[in-house]
C-alpha cells in the first residue's frame, strides 16, 4: 500500500509539473505575440502590459522551479521536457546564463532517459546554442556545435543533408571564430579541423547528388578559406617553434700564444681550443621552415579555389553568373593574401567572361561596378550571425576603396541616432572586419567610393 502510494505521488508530482509546463508556455507565448512592435512608436498601456506580462512569467518560473525540486534530482524523459521548458522561459525573459544551464539540465535528462543519440536532442541543443550565443560564452557555443556534428554523424548517414548542415555549420563557426577572433582553439586546431571537416564533406558528397558542383565548390571553398587564415595564423608563431636544419652553434678553434721562458730560452707555443659560437644558418633555417609551411598553405588554398572554378565550370547548367563569382572569388583569395597580380589576372578573366557577346551589361554592374566585400555567401550560417544580427549600425556610409582594398575617407550620414558615436563606432568595427575588392573597370582594379546602406556592411 504505501508502494502504491508513493508511486501515485510521484505521478501527482509529474502532472503538477506539466500543467506548470503547459501554464509556462501559454504565458511565453503570450509575452511574445503581446509584445509591442519595436519598431512602432509606444504609449504607457502597451508598456505596463509588458511589464505585467514579464512579472508573471517570472512568478510562473519562480513556482515552476519550486516544483521541479520535488523531483529531489531524478531524471527521466519527464524532467527532461520540464527542464527544456523552463529553459525557454528564462531565454524569453533574457536570463541567458540561466537558460544556458537549464539547458544543460535538459540535455542531460534527454541523454539518460531516451540514449545518446536522438533528434531530439539536436533540437535542443540548437536553441542551448542560441542562449549561450546570446550570453557570449564562446566555449559553450564551440562545445555544443561539437555534440551536435557527433550526433548527428551517428544517427544519419554522411550524406544526409541533416548531417553535412550540421558539420558545415561546425567548420564554419570555427573560421567565423578565428576570424572575429573571439574564440580560438589551443594553436590552430580550430582552422585545423575546419579543413578536415571540409576534407570529409568533400570526400563523401556523391557525384550522383543533384547539386554536386555547387555544393563541391562550396566546400573547396569554404577550405580554402580556412587554409587562409591558417596561413595568417602561423606567420604570428615565432621563430622559436619552427624546427631548424642547422645546428644551433657552431665549433670554431680559437688559437693563442703561449710564450715561456725555458732554460734562458724563449719558447713561443701555439694552443689552440674549441669553442662554440652561435650559428647564423640556424635562424635562417627556421625562417626557411616557417615560409615553407605559409607557402604549402597558401598553395593550398589557392588550389581549393582553382578547383572550386573548375567544378561550377563542369557543371552542365552553369550559368555565366555562377562560373564569374567562381573566378572572381579566386582572384579575391589572392587579393586578401596580397598577390596583387594574381588576383588582377583573375578580375580581368572575369571582366572579359561577363563582356561576351549576349552577357547583360547589368550582370556586369552588378559583380565589377562597384566594389564588392569579399569572401560572402561562402561559409554556412554560424552562431555569430545570429550575434552579429543584435549590433546593425544604421545610416548611410560612404567611403573610398583604393586598388589595394584600403578603406578611407568614411562618412555616416542620416537621422541624428546615426551621427551618435555608438554608432559610428559599430560602423568602423564593422569596416575594420572587412575587405573589399575594388571596382573593376575595363579589366582593371579602380579606385572609387562606395555608397551603401549600413546595414549592409
Amino acid at each position: 500500500m504505501s508502494r502504491g502510494l508513493r508511486l501515485t505521488a510521484k505521478k501527482l508530482i509529474v502532472i503538477r509539473l506539466w500543467v506548470f509546463a503547459l501554464t509556462l508556455h501559454y504565458s511565453a507565448v503570450s509575452y511574445a505575440q503581446n509584445s509591442p512592435d519595436p519598431s512602432l512608436p509606444q504609449v504607457d498601456a502597451p508598456l505596463e502590459n509588458h511589464e505585467l506580462e514579464i512579472a508573471e512569467l517570472s512568478r510562473t518560473v519562480e513556482r515552476y522551479r519550486q516544483t521541479l525540486a520535488d523531483f529531489n534530482g531524478v531524471y527521466d524523459a519527464s524532467t527532461g521536457e520540464i527542464f527544456w521548458s523552463l529553459a525557454n522561459a528564462y531565454f524569453e525573459l533574457a536570463n541567458f546564463a540561466a537558460a544556458s544551464s537549464t539547458y544543460a539540465e535538459a540535455l542531460l535528462a534527454l541523454r539518460i532517459s531516451t540514449g545518446l543519440y536522438t533528434q531530439q536532442q539536436l533540437d535542443l541543443l540548437e536553441q542551448y546554442t542560441s542562449s549561450s550565443t546570446s550570453e557570449k560564452n564562446w566555449v559553450q557555443v564551440d562545445n555544443n556545435l561539437q555534440l551536435s556534428t557527433h550526433i548527428a554523424g551517428r544517427i544519419y548517414d554522411r550524406n544526409d543533408n541533416r548531417y553535412t548542415a550540421t558539420a558545415n555549420r561546425l567548420a564554419s563557426w570555427k573560421i567565423r571564430a578565428y576570424q572575429d577572433g573571439i574564440y580560438r582553439d589551443r594553436n590552430d586546431n580550430s582552422l585545423q579541423e575546419a579543413i578536415r571537416i571540409y576534407a570529409r564533406l568533400i570526400d563523401d558528397l556523391p557525384q550522383s547528388d543533384a547539386d554536386y558542383g555547387s555544393k563541391l565548390a562550396t566546400y573547396l571553398s569554404a577550405k580554402g578559406i580556412a587554409h587562409y587564415y591558417s596561413a595568417l595564423y602561423t606567420s604570428t608563431i615565432a621563430l622559436a617553434d619552427f624546427p631548424a636544419s642547422a645546428s644551433e652553434t657552431l665549433i670554431r678553434q680559437r688559437c693563442y700564444q703561449v710564450i715561456e721562458i725555458i732554460d734562458g730560452q724563449r719558447v713561443v707555443t701555439i694552443v689552440c681550443e674549441d669553442e662554440e659560437i652561435p650559428n647564423p644558418q640556424y635562424f635562417v633555417s627556421k625562417q626557411l621552415e616557417k615560409n615553407a609551411v605559409i607557402q604549402s598553405q597558401i598553395a593550398s588554398m589557392r588550389r581549393s579555389f582553382r578547383q572550386a572554378v573548375e567544378a561550377i565550370e563542369t557543371k552542365p547548367d552553369a550559368t555565366v553568373e555562377e562560373i564569374a563569382v567562381a573566378i572572381l572569388n579566386l582572384g579575391d583569395m589572392n587579393f586578401l593574401a596580397q598577390e596583387y597580380d594574381r588576383a588582377n589576372a583573375q578580375y580581368a578573366r572575369a571582366y572579359e567572361l561577363l563582356s561576351a557577346d549576349g552577357v547583360s551589361a547589368e550582370l556586369r554592374d552588378k559583380l565589377l561596378g562597384e566594389p564588392k566585400k569579399v569572401m560572402q555567401g561562402i561559409l554556412a550560417v554560424s552562431p555569430l550571425d545570429t550575434a552579429a544580427a543584435a549590433s546593425i549600425p544604421t545610416g548611410i556610409v560612404s567611403f573610398d576603396v583604393s586598388i589595394r582594398g584600403d578603406i578611407r575617407n568614411i562618412s555616416v550620414s542620416g537621422r541624428s541616432v546615426d551621427l551618435e558615436d555608438a554608432n559610428t563606432e559599430l560602423v568602423m568595427a564593422k569596416l575594420r572586419q572587412s575587405t573589399y575588392r575594388p571596382k573593376i573597370a575595363d579589366g582593371l582594379p579602380t579606385d572609387s567610393r562606395l555608397r551603401i546602406s549600413a546595414t549592409d556592411l
